[in-house]
């Protein structure tokens, strides 16, 4: 299952992938709650 999830790839690299996309993940529910407070 790992395997097949990360392919090739460290663990390191996909730590950082994974970081990446919940950084932007963060980044749009924040987005999304200050367009709720402007309402």
């Amino acid at each position: 299952m790992v395997k097949r999830l990360t392919g090739e790839r460290s663990w390191h690299e996909v730590a950082d992938i994974w970081g990446d996309e919940i950084d932007d993940i963060e980044a749009a529910i924040e987005a999304g709650r200050d367009r709720a407070h402007d309402r």
